[in-house]
C-alpha cells in the first residue's frame, strides 16, 4: 500500500489540518482494497482484511512513514493513521464508481463529501455532493470553508480510543466499526445515489447503536473497577460520537452491563463474528488480564455457535497481529501483550504438526502457491493479486487440511510468515528451503 507522497505535519483541529490528508489520498495510486467491493454484502470482508494486515486497526503507520501529528498523544496519532486509511478507501471507491473518478478535483470533492457524511457534517456533505458532478465545483474560498467545517467535526471525533487509566480498551473495536461505517455509507451512496444527507442519517443512527452495543459489550467482558474507572468509561462513551439518545441509554447500562451472550445473540452472523474477532484481540492486548478475559470471550463465542476450530483460528489471527506489528502496538496495549500473543500462537503448532505430511505434500503439488509462500517467508511483500492467489490456494488446501482454514479469514495471511518461523516443519516447497 505505497503512497506517492506523505502529508505534511498534521496539527489536529487547527484550521486546514484535514486538507493535506485529503490531497494525499487523492494523489495515491489505487491500492486500498484487496478487491473493490461491488455490493454491501462484500464490504465487511474487503475492509477488515486490509485493516488488519496494514496495522491501521491499531493506528500503525502504513504505506511509509507516519504523518507527524504536532503535539499529539499516541491515541491522536493512531486516530490520524486510521483516518488516512479511511480516506484511501474512499478514494479507491471514488475512482471505481464515481463519474470521472480519476479527475483529482472531482475525486477530492467526492472523498470529502463522503467523509463529511460519515462524520455527521451533513450540510458540508450536501454542498460538496451537489458540486461533485460539476467541473467548476465550488470557489476556492467556499471549498476551504466547507473543508474547515468537516475538519472541525472530524477532529471532535478523535475520542479516547485507547485504554486510559481505569478505562476500557476500545481502540481496535471502535476503529474496526468506524472503518466499516465509512465504507458501507460510501458504497451505498455510490451504488444507489439518491440524497446523501438522508442516507447518512440512517447509517449514522445504525452506527451509533452499534458502537453503544460494542462499548457495553467490552464493559461486560472487561469491567471497570471503582468509581474512578466508571467515570473514565463514561467519558469514553461521551466522546465516542454516539447520538444523544444512545449516549444516555448507554450511560444507564454501563452501571450494570448485560451479559455478552445477551448482547450478541440478536446481532447478525457476520457482524457478530467481527465483534468477537475484536474481543479476542482486546483480551490479548490486556496482557496480564488476558487469560481470564480470553476464557470469558471464548465461552461467549462458543455459546453463540462459533465452532471451536474457527475460534482457535480467530485467537491465532489476533496473536499474529500483535506479533507482526510488535512494539508499534505498545502505546495502546499492555506491556505483556506480546508474551500472551506468543503463547497463543505457539498453541497452534501441535495442530499443524499433526498434519505436517499432508500440508507439505499438497503444497509441493501446488507449485505457484509454494513460490508465493517462499517469497513471503523471505519477508517480501506480495501484490494484492498475489495475496488473493495465496488466500485462494490456502482455502482450497483447507478442504484437505482443515486446520489451514485459519488463513481464509480477515488478517489470516498475517500468520504465514510467523508460522513459517515457528513450525517444526517448513511450509515452503523443498526447492526453496535452502535457497
Amino acid at each position: 500500500m505505497a503512497v506517492e507522497s506523505r502529508a505534511e505535519a498534521v496539527r489536529l483541529g487547527e484550521p486546514g489540518w484535514l486538507e493535506p490528508l485529503l490531497a494525499e489520498a487523492v494523489a495515491a495510486p489505487t491500492m486500498a482494497f484487496p478487491r473493490v467491493p461491488v455490493k454491501l454484502s462484500e464490504a465487511d470482508i474487503e475492509v477488515q482484511e486490509p485493516l488488519w494486515t496494514t496495522g491501521a486497526l491499531m493506528g500503525i503507520p502504513w504505506g511509509g512513514q507516519p504523518s507527524p501529528v504536532t503535539g499529539s498523544s499516541a491515541t491522536e496519532q493512531a486516530y490520524v493513521e486510521l483516518l488516512r486509511f479511511e480516506l484511501a478507501l474512499l478514494a479507491a471507491l471514488g475512482r471505481a464508481f464515481a463519474p470521472d473518478g480519476n479527475a483529482k478535483a472531482l475525486l477530492m470533492r467526492t472523498v470529502a463529501a463522503l467523509l463529511a457524511a460519515s462524520a455527521g457534517e451533513l450540510a458540508a456533505a450536501t454542498r460538496l455532493w451537489a458540486a461533485e458532478g460539476k467541473t467548476e465545483g465550488l470557489s476556492e474560498r467556499d471549498q476551504r470553508r466547507v473543508l474547515g467545517a468537516i475538519g472541525s467535526r472530524v477532529a471532535r471525533n478523535a475520542y479516547l480510543r485507547g485504554n486510559p487509566s481505569g478505562g476500557l480498551p476500545l481502540h481496535a473495536l471502535l476503529a474496526a466499526l468506524d472503518a466499516r461505517h465509512v465504507v458501507r455509507l460510501a458504497l451505498g451512496q455510490l451504488l444507489r445515489q439518491g440524497t446523501l444527507a438522508r442516507r447518512a442519517e440512517r447509517y449514522l443512527a445504525r452506527h451509533s447503536r452499534l458502537k453503544a452495543l460494542a462499548i457495553e459489550l467490552v464493559a461486560s467482558v472487561v469491567g471497570a473497577a471503582g468509581a474512578s474507572g466508571r467515570h473514565v468509561v463514561l467519558q469514553q462513551a461521551r466522546e465516542a460520537g454516539l447520538l444523544p439518545a444512545d449516549r444516555r441509554s448507554l450511560g444507564h447500562r454501563l452501571a450494570s452491563p448485560r451479559p455478552p451472550l445477551e448482547l450478541l445473540r440478536p446481532v447478525p452472523g457476520p457482524l457478530r463474528r467481527l465483534l468477537l474477532e475484536q474481543l479476542a484481540l482486546t483480551a490479548m492486548l490486556e496482557g496480564s488480564l488476558a487469560e481470564a478475559l480470553q476464557a470469558k470471550v471464548t465461552a461467549t463465542a462458543l455459546d453463540v455457535g462459533i465452532a471451536p476450530n474457527e475460534w482457535e483460528a480467530t485467537k491465532a489471527r489476533a496473536a499474529a497481529f500483535v506479533l507482526a506489528h510488535g512494539a508499534q502496538v505498545s502505546s495502546l496495549a499492555a506491556p505483556s501483550a506480546p508474551h500472551v500473543a506468543r503463547a497463543t500462537l505457539t498453541g497452534m503448532v501441535d495442530a499443524f504438526t499433526e498434519a505436517a505430511e499432508d500440508v507439505a505434500r499438497e503444497i509441493e503439488n501446488m507449485g505457484e502457491l509454494g513460490v508465493l509462500l517462499a517469497r513471503m517467508a523471505d519477508g517480501e511483500t506480495l501484490s494484492a493479486a498475489e495475496k488473493r492467489e495465496v488466500r485462494t490456494g490456502l482455502i482450497d488446501l483447507a478442504k484437505i487440511v482443515p486446520s489451514l482454514a485459519v488463513f481464509a479469514a480477515p488478517g489470516g495471511t498475517l500468520l504465514l510468515p510467523l508460522l513459517i518461523k515457528v513450525l517444526p516443519f517448513d511450509l515452503r516447497p523443498s526447492a526453496f528451503r535452502h535457497a
